[in-house]
């Protein structure tokens, strides 16, 4: 695997040759000083190619792929990832996270406890930062598949869209049973036919019980993370890294 990986979307790559533009070609150019050479090159689907920087211009540099290094197969069971919606830039680092962890999905979640300015601050706007953040985790960890981000949706609106995915909402209700327990329970049939494990992830005040109950009454599993009380990033992180881990050993 080579040092530099530059991510090319899939537009700007036909045939054997590939444009490096906006950002990227500023991170190339300017924060690594590559004007030639050979760097690894992914297009955010399925493929990553060895390529060589066959010449640069003002505003892009032309690239030519070599050799096609890899190509990702699609996962027989997808994680989609529903953290609650944090305030500021605290959602980066759980989109960071859930990218590193192999998310494929990552929609935000509107719960009753999410900070008020969480709820309502320029949610377009947010998601172009944090397909920025996607795109920097999986060049640093080796990904090559981009995880879909979808617009952030309440609880009540996000739950029918989930279907037929198996649902967990990870709680500190008394009843909730321990994560990996509940994964033996339910991953040959999201195997089998919904090809898809979706985590909700709550606010660090938690669901409310009204929301916890409304995701159980529509098929949610209730799982606990353990005895503490995490903060937001820490549970997506800790809950990811077990799913993860989990369908990778299968």
């Amino acid at each position: 695997m080579h040092r530099y990986r530059l991510y090319v979307p899939p537009e700007n790559i036909t045939g054997d040759t590939a444009r490096l533009d906006g950002e990227e070609f500023h991170y190339c150019v300017n924060v690594l000083r590559r004007t030639g050479g050979t760097i690894a090159v992914f297009d955010g689907v399925s493929r990553e190619w060895e390529a060589v920087i066959a010449r640069v211009e003002k505003h892009h540099a032309s690239l030519r792929l070599e050799r096609l290094v890899q190509e990702a197969t699609a996962p027989a069971v997808r994680i989609i990832a529903c953290p609650a919606l944090t305030q500021g830039k605290g959602f980066d680092s759980i989109v960071e996270a859930a990218t590193e962890l192999g998310a494929h999905v990552i929609t935000p979640a509107i719960a009753d406890r999410c900070a008020a300015h969480a709820r309502v601050a320029g949610p377009e706007a947010r998601r172009g930062r944090w397909r920025r953040v996607a795109v920097s985790a999986a060049k640093q960890c080796g990904r090559i598949a981009l995880p879909e981000i979808r617009p952030p949706a309440r609880l009540d609106e996000l739950l029918p869209s989930l279907a037929p995915a198996a649902v967990l909402i990870c709680t500190a209700a008394p009843d909730a049973a321990p994560l990996l327990r509940v994964l033996e329970q339910v991953a040959p049939a999201a195997a089998a036919i919904a090809s898809a494990i979706a985590v909700l992830i709550g606010p660090e005040a938690d669901f409310t019980p009204a929301e916890t109950a409304a995701a159980i009454e529509a098929g949610a599993h209730p799982v606990r993370l353990g005895p503490t009380t995490l903060r937001a990033g820490t549970a997506t992180a800790s809950a990811l890294s077990v799913v993860s881990a989990f369908l990778a050993a299968r």
